[in-house]
């Protein structure tokens, strides 16, 4: 199922259900394979609203509390894929699976927190569901995750966090949940990628007058100014903003 040609084939020969169908086995060894199967067909076009209208959506949901971290790192690896389609992420929303990775968040596992963080990210993308992602119980976890010691784990967690505050009532709760100084230290980051939604993030929070002392107050200054001088334009472009904002 990773390559592309095969994960169509295996599609359209009937192979989506009775994946679906393993992941009811007893075995554990069984469960691991089909949601790895899953996820890497999940990532076809093709398949992403097969799954959804197959069952997959429950099935992910009551498998991302499995006793194993395996089971759970495909299965967030399944849903990040699955969020990156837009018509299935109100069927996330409703189906409970916001929560189930939420949960899978606080797994002291490296890829289970990255791919939940991922699909979170994918899920904010749709305004409609920003709250939906934040009363999941999301934001709290996604804020202490930025102090990860993964690159791909921050990678994620500050795009999430990036998009998550482009929402007006969102904004309040990361200052709430001390969330500033950890987005902060995001923006210190040696990756661009990092770097960018950091900054970007920290602009979205300087939008309004009760914030505009808050990123300045909180140390913002210093690492917005260095980043100034990156040579990746988007991360420019994004702290230029957050400075101009701050002003």
């Amino acid at each position: 199922a990773a390559n592309d040609d095969n994960k169509l084939a295996i599609a359209q020969a009937g192979g989506l259900p009775l994946l679906l169908e393993c992941m009811g086995s007893s075995s554990v060894a069984v469960q691991i394979n089909a949601a790895g199967a899953l996820a890497n067909l999940a990532i076809h076009p093709y398949n992403k609203p097969k799954l959804v209208e197959g069952g997959a959506l429950a099935i992910m949901k009551r498998m991302a509390f499995s006793e194993s971290d395996k089971v759970q790192r495909q299965v967030a690896r399944c849903l990040f894929a699955l969020a990156a389609h837009t018509e299935n992420r109100k069927h996330i929303v409703e189906s409970g699976c916001i929560s189930a990775l939420a949960y899978m968040l606080c797994i002291q596992k490296e890829e289970v927190q990255r791919n939940a963080a991922g699909a979170l990210g994918n899920v904010a993308m749709s305004d409609e569901f920003k709250a939906a992602v934040v009363d999941s119980g999301a934001l709290k976890p996604l804020i202490m995750l930025s102090l990860s010691n993964s690159e791909s784990v921050k990678r994620q967690t500050a795009r999430t966090i990036f998009t998550l505050s482009a929402k007006e009532e969102i904004k309040a709760r990361i200052i709430e949940e001390k969330g500033l100084p950890n987005i902060i230290r995001l923006a210190c980051s040696t990756s661009p990628e990092i770097q960018r939604d950091a900054s970007g993030a920290l602009a979205n929070l300087a939008i309004g007058s009760e914030n505009k002392d808050l990123v300045i107050k909180c140390g913002g200054l210093e690492p917005l100014l260095n980043l100034l001088r990156s040579d990746q334009s988007q991360v420019q472009r994004q702290s230029a903003r957050a400075i101009c904002i701050s002003r």
